[in-house]
């Protein structure tokens, strides 16, 4: 039944709200976050879908697409919309999707289309067994699932080659993550939605339909067997996944056991003794260069055992492609900003985040296609084109990590800084293995004798999985090493570069603060509550501060993109512009800042968006709402303290606008060393990306998004509708 005209103009409003951004004005799947995503967003025009209850080729039910819509597809940035837009919101606009934006086929037409639905509930399954999981193994082998899912599911069998149909790279699915599999997301342990894969096949993607060369019962064996292939804890069990970030759960505690020896088999009963714990990894997107997508690692497993002489740490994750440069790299192993090396930012379709010419003629000496924007320049069409660097991995510690409270003491999670060193030990897929004091994002590392104590009692890559286990002494010269002792929350951070993604000095994956805890000889694992960041924390907004050579100061300096009239904010009209109330806060039809008609405000609110879409959501997330369940931004799992819910008003409504710009500017580097979040916050210094008029246009779309009014000096914030009011 074709949808209300009505309906369809609801669902128009919702689209160029929400999904506009990443799915483009014409539902190509080209806005303005599409070039830094892989996968891209999905083009809508070919009608082309890949989770489905129809047979393979047709187009999915109508009941298919609000499922995605309703639960988002999880390993993709693709949000679950549930719980911000109503039940017939979602609805609404996968009748503007459907009726609008897909042009190559129709949803009614009756001569051409068909509807092969698959009836899941009406199919009875076949529990997983040991016996059922056995064949499903030996079906893995014979269907060649290998071939590009690789011998033990990792995706390591064919992940350099394969495209979707538009010509974009694709990797097969790691099966060891199943809350990373799409049409997964409420149940990822359930063999069901995988049965659906293997019965239905992924559109648009190699992924085939197995329904016409398998039957019934051998697609639930292969499904079981999948599923039996998930990550699960050291007793077997299946992990606890976060509903806020459809990802294990984090226990941020990662307690190490006592042991007379320490074993360099990493298969040893003493490893499988401990508790393994999950460490969430996210792009460094803080500084340039920025890793905006790392689809072969996104997380880490880590065991630690440890005697009267040294700690050793068993290190484990998942990289489809081993990597080691082949000729030795033009830098030292102490350098990090390599962007004379082309390891640079990418480039950016909007604001004036170009690549410097510096950047531009190292891209152009080093990288293997040249610096443009554009799909062609896109972070889809980049991969598997970057020169190849090393796989490598550390681990960090404040070397004066003791506080005189006896809470544990933080450096700057990004390599510390000068007056509070970091600790930091890493190997590289060469065999490097080395120890470095490390003073700050932007200085060398300088390398400490401490490295000729370092033991690499294993390291080792199998099908898609590396393995590395590091030993180091307890304690070393108190200057520039940290003394690991029994019973403190000693805090631990983790990075990995991934070599095949051009991974290299900064640019790599790194994780939030955990706390290494060396449990007393002949204790049980002991529960300990690692410190929080406090809650309401606000640094003053000093009197005047300095951005990109521009001075700015309190009481004086403001947005100059709000609307005014005779010099004087209007609030009236900015309030008919305005979103409407409600948690979706949905434009109005007239207030389309997609409208080529849009007045010069809309225009630049519509830019400020483009480039929070290109800059911010990775972190605070399409509906503005940081890592608020249940569409938190991509890499905002890997933040703690999580980045902040923009759609609940009170940040902006707090503090005056040049407060929020002071902020955006100098992020969380630029906070006093006192304040608590200095150490641990990802909040990149947009000023080293953006121009200071595309840090306004950016929080004009934020006060716009979210329904708040820049605060003009020193006033309280309040609503629109107050403002509008006096």
């Amino acid at each position: 039944v074709r949808p209300t005209e009505e309906q369809i103009e609801r669902g128009k409003q919702i689209y160029f709200t929400e999904c506009v951004w990443c799915h483009g004005v014409e539902g190509a799947g080209d806005g303005p976050a599409a070039d830094r995503l892989w996968p891209r967003p999905r083009n809508f025009t070919q009608g082309i879908f890949k989770i489905r209850h129809t047979a393979s080729g047709e187009l999915p039910l109508i009941e298919d697409l609000f499922e995605t819509v309703t639960h988002g597809l999880p390993g993709s940035v693709m949000p679950s919309w549930e719980g911000v837009l109503s039940e017939q919101q979602r609805r609404d606009v996968v009748a503007f999707i459907v009726t609008e934006l897909v042009r190559d086929r129709k949803f009614d037409d009756t001569e051409f289309e068909t509807f092969t639905a698959l009836q899941l509930d009406t199919i009875k399954p076949i529990p997983p067994s040991p016996e059922s999981v056995k064949k499903g193994a030996v079906l893995f082998k014979e269907k060649k699932c290998v071939e590009c899912h690789g011998l033990e599911g990792r995706g390591d069998g064919n992940p350099i080659n394969l495209k979707d149909d538009w010509g974009f790279p694709i990797q097969p699915r790691n099966l060891h993550k199943c809350w990373n599999i799409r049409g997964n997301r409420r149940d990822p342990y359930n063999p069901k939605n995988i049965f659906r894969t293997f019965s239905t096949g992924l559109n648009g993607t190699p992924m085939p339909s197995f329904a016409d060369n398998t039957t019934i019962e051998e697609r639930w064996h292969l499904a079981n067997f999948v599923i039996s292939l998930c990550e699960r804890d050291e007793h077997g069990n299946p992990l606890e996944i976060d509903r806020a970030t459809n990802r294990p759960k984090i226990n941020p505690v990662i307690p190490a056991k006592f042991v007379r020896s320490i074993p360099s088999d990493p298969q040893a009963a003493e490893w499988k003794g401990v508790p393994k714990r999950y460490i969430a990894l996210g792009g460094q997107i803080s500084h340039k260069p920025r890793n905006f997508v790392s689809l072969n690692v996104d997380d880490l497993w880590v065991r630690v055992l440890y005697n009267q002489q040294e700690v050793a740490f068993l290190l484990q994750w998942d990289d489809r492609i081993k990597d080691m440069s082949l000729e030795p790299l033009p830098w030292k192993p102490t350098e990090v900003n390599l962007e004379k090396y082309g390891v640079v930012d990418p480039p950016s379709r909007t604001g004036s985040s170009q690549l410097t010419s510096p950047e531009k003629a190292a891209l152009q000496e080093y990288a293997v296609i040249e610096a443009h924007t554009g799909e062609e320049g896109s972070l889809a069409k980049r991969q598997h084109t970057y020169p190849t660097y090393n796989d490598a991995v550390a681990l960090q510690f404040p070397v004066f990590w003791k506080g005189s409270n006896g809470q544990p003491q933080f450096t700057h999670y990004f390599w510390g800084d000068p007056k509070h060193p970091a600790d930091l030990i890493k190997w590289s897929a060469d065999g490097r293995l080395a120890a470095y004091k490390a003073t700050g994002w932007n200085h060398d590392f300088e390398e400490r004798s401490f490295t000729k104590r370092l033991k690499l009692l294993y390291a080792g890559w199998k099908n898609g999985r590396w393995t590395v286990i590091i030993s180091r002494p307890l304690s070393g010269d108190p200057r520039d090493t940290a003394a690991l002792e029994p019973r403190g929350l000693i805090p631990t951070v983790f990075f990995v570069w991934d070599g095949h993604n051009g991974d290299a000095g900064r640019k790599m994956l790194v994780s939030p603060y955990y706390f290494l805890f060396l449990q007393p000889e002949n204790s049980k694992e002991v529960k300990r509550v690692p410190p929080q960041v406090p809650s309401g924390v606000q640094t003053p907004l000093p009197k005047t501060f300095e951005v990109l050579g521009e001075v700015f100061s309190a009481g004086k300096s403001h947005n100059p993109f709000w609307l005014k009239s005779d010099g004087r904010f209007n609030a009236s009209l900015v309030k008919a512009l305005a979103p409407q109330e409600g948690s979706a806060h949905l434009i109005k039809a007239e207030a389309n800042p997609w409208d080529p008609q849009a007045n010069d405000y809309l225009k630049a609110v519509r830019e400020g968006g483009e480039i929070y879409f290109q800059n911010c959501h990775f972190c605070h997330a399409d509906n503005l709402n940081g890592t608020d369940p249940p569409t938190g931004g991509f890499w905002g799992f890997a933040s703690l303290p999580r980045p902040t819910d923009l759609m609940r008003a009170f940040p902006l409504a707090q503090q005056t606008e040049l407060y929020e710009f002071w902020r955006v500017a100098k992020g969380g580097f630029g906070l006093p060393k006192a304040d608590p979040r200095w150490a641990r916050s990802t909040m990149p210094a947009m000023e080293e990306f953006l121009s200071v008029n595309d840090m306004w246009k950016v929080l004009l779309f934020t006060y716009w998004r979210t329904g708040t009014t820049s605060v003009p000096f020193e006033e309280k914030g309040m609503s629109l509708a107050t403002r509008a009011s006096q």
